[in-house]
């Protein structure tokens, strides 16, 4: 019965390696889990290691909607600054206005 077991190990593995190598990070993975599928305890190994390639999409996926946002954010604080200056120089131009027409005066 161990052997059968045993037998069935490899094949699972080897099925895994093929699922992982369909992935864009699945060659390493392949490679990772073909290599833990020839150890005594490689169907473990394997298990974990697929884990791990399918907690990868997730991680890309969290990290480019946190790299999003702060894009968004750095380009509205950008946008406030552009406005405030534009203030600025309006505030000044009415200000020289202002001395202009009273000097005038």
């Amino acid at each position: 019965m161990l052997a059968s077991t045993a037998a069935a190990a490899p094949v699972d593995a080897a099925a895994a390696a093929e699922a992982a190598a369909a992935e864009p990070a699945g060659a390493a993975a392949a490679a990772a889990t073909k290599a833990a599928a020839a150890e005594p305890a490689g169907a473990a190994a394997a298990a974990v290691i697929d884990d791990i390639s399918d907690a990868v999409p997730s991680v890309v996926s969290t990290a480019s909607s946190a790299y999003t946002a702060l894009r968004a954010k750095a380009k509205a604080k950008a946008k406030e600054e552009e406005e405030e200056e534009e203030e600025e120089v309006v505030e000044e131009e009415e200000d020289v206005g202002s001395r202009g027409k009273e000097e005038e005066a």
